[in-house]
């Protein structure tokens, strides 16, 4: 049995499947589009945040970096799902490092409290 150019019955039939991108507003009244990402695209996003870590000299493996390493991903994730709305095959920011540079952390400005634990007295 041939296959059709190298691709499955089921790449056949979902060709041109993907859910169309839908229009966002963004803070500050900045259209876009945004469309979903398939799991391709989400490894794409992953080997993007180590990639970045790695040309900064800093080991991704490392456990004090995890929630850097899940904004990365997801700066990485946003970058290739906003779209332009004129052109919906382009990406809304040149690159990652321009949409990072527009995005503020969630955690920033929250000040680090000392757990203080109540030692009981008898």
């Amino acid at each position: 049995m041939e296959r059709d150019a190298g691709q499955g019955k089921l790449a056949r039939l979902l060709k041109g499947a993907r859910q169309p991108p839908i229009p966002v507003t963004l803070p500050g009244g900045v259209r876009v589009l945004m469309r979903s990402l398939s799991r391709a695209d989400i490894q794409e996003c992953l080997g993007g945040a180590i990639a970045r870590f790695s040309s900064l000299g800093i080991p991704y493996d490392s456990p004090f970096l995890v929630d850097h390493l899940q904004d990365e991903l997801l700066n990485q994730m946003l970058y290739r799902a906003l779209r332009d709305p004129d052109d919906p095959e382009r990406t809304a920011a040149g690159d990652a490092s321009e949409l990072r540079d527009h995005l503020v952390a969630a955690r920033a400005g929250r000040p680090i409290r000392p757990v203080r634990r109540r030692v009981r007295r008898r």
